[in-house]
Order: structure tokens, then C-alpha cells, then sequence
């Protein structure tokens, strides 16, 4: 259905019982223009897009990173004769 939209739409609205209903009229507005990246980056709605994906990339890195970096250090401070790699089991049958 490639540049089909009317279709496309149509068979989106019965699937979805008329939840979702497609943009028929993007075909009306005519060809869609590439911005550059000084546009992109002085325009405030995609300043605050792009902040707004940066900083949730950055709370996820920040999240998994500290636990992946500190899991063995908290692991030695509840149980020093634990591994990290080996489970409870092999040093609870000792």
C-alpha cells in the first residue's frame, strides 16, 4: 500500500473500530520539505524533542551502567565469599 493513503486509512479505522483514524489528507498538503540543521536545531519544538530523547537516554545509561559497574562491589559487601558470576548455591553447599 505504498502511497496508498486513503486505503490505508480507511482499513486502519475499521480495524481499530474507529479508535485510530489515519491522516487521509497528508496527500493534500503537498510533498514534504528536508529542513537543515540550522533550522532544526533554532527551532523550539525540536530543541525540546531532542533534549527530551537525550535525557532519557542519559537516565537509562546512567541506571543500567551504575548497577552493571557497582553490582560486584554490592555483592562483596553483603556476602564477601560470594561470586558474582556463580550462584548463592555453590557457596551455601561449602
Amino acid at each position: 500500500m505504498r502511497g496508498e493513503t486513503a486505503p490505508a486509512d480507511q482499513q486502519l479505522g475499521q480495524f481499530t473500530k474507529g479508535a485510530i483514524g489515519g491522516t487521509s489528507d497528508a496527500a493534500e498538503t503537498g510533498p514534504q520539505r528536508r529542513i537543515g540543521l540550522r533550522e532544526f536545531l533554532t527551532t523550539r519544538r525540536f530543541l525540546v524533542l531532542l533534549s527530551g530523547t537525550a535525557g532519557c537516554w542519559f537516565l537509562l545509561d546512567y541506571a543500567y551502567y551504575g548497577n552493571t559497574i557497582s553490582t560486584p562491589q554490592i555483592i562483596k559487601l553483603i556476602s564477601p565469599t560470594a561470586s558474582a558470576t556463580g550462584g548463592c548455591s555453590s557457596s551455601a553447599s561449602s
